[in-house]
């Protein structure tokens, strides 16, 4: 299994050469002529550390492996309204149609994909990405228990990608068959189970998905509330990583027309 060069190393590694990628878009570059441009693709056999699905955390991001989550993290927390919106569609049929695309597809920013439901399904997202993953399942099973989502645990894909539980689960799967089942792995969870997309319904607690932009806003301040708590409570960082970060994170939140402020709960201590 290849996967693109420019997401290897460590997490500040990968987010200096994404943004380059990034660049390249932006100029109307294709992402397969982007990933070329820089690097190309390398052998996973060939480099040693884990596949990373989440992130940026500094536990992730110290560590060396492939940076799965790094092109739609900075391209939705730097360039939403300005460069990931127009393209998200033909992103998607990008990424999809190749076996390093659906690497990508497996990390936790691969999300914004599926929030909508509604549209996700009219245009065939689900079916699609499952019929990927299929077809590729062979190469990430064969790369062995080196998937990650914590950037500490390792594992085989199907355990680690939330996205694709995510998923899953809106193809009227249950949680519980799949955690019970995810040892078979995917082909097999799917021959059993069949994906009824078209058939799923939010459950009673509340919405499956963010589809107001009220409920995407509440869906970001959770998220990055989450992020600020676990730089101190969760990770011991230098002081300047610790800035660095949250520096990093304001910019983002503020993207998004949030507040650091009512959102870091240490915003106070701040030096």
């Amino acid at each position: 299994m290849k996967l693109p060069a420019f997401l290897y190393g460590r997490g500040r590694d990968a987010h200096r050469e994404t943004k380059k990628v990034m660049t390249r878009l932006r100029r109307g570059l294709a992402l397969a002529d982007a990933v070329a441009d820089l690097g190309g693709l390398v052998d996973v056999v060939d480099k040693p550390g884990g596949l990373i699905l989440e992130g940026p955390t500094p536990v992730t991001g110290a560590r060396t492996g492939f940076h799965l989550y790094r092109p739609l993290q900075v391209l939705q927390e730097h360039h939403r309204q300005e460069l990931f919106e127009p393209l998200e569609d033909d992103l998607f049929d990008s990424l999809v149609t190749c076996e390093w695309g659906v690497a990508i597809l497996l990390s936790d920013w691969a999300r914004i994909f599926f929030l909508d439901h509604q549209g996700a399904l009219a245009d065939g997202r689900y079916r699609r990405f499952l019929d990927a993953a299929v077809e590729h399942w062979p190469a990430f099973e064969d790369i062995g228990l080196r998937w990650s989502q914590s950037g500490f645990e390792l594992g085989r894909p199907l355990a680690c990608s939330k996205t694709l539980v995510l998923v899953l689960m809106r193809c009227n799967i249950p949680v519980d068959t799949i955690n019970a089942e995810q040892h078979l792995g995917l082909p097999e969870l799917l021959h059993r189970h069949p994906p009824e997309p078209e058939n799923f319904e939010a459950p009673d607690g509340g919405p499956a998905q963010p589809r107001t932009d009220e409920e995407k806003r509440a869906w970001f301040i959770d998220t990055y509330s989450d992020y600020y708590r676990s730089l101190i409570e969760d990770f011991q960082m230098s002081p300047d990583d610790l800035e660095t970060t949250r520096a990093r994170y304001d910019q983002a939140v503020r993207a998004h027309s949030l507040d650091p402020a009512e959102l870091d709960p240490y915003w106070n201590q701040r030096p």
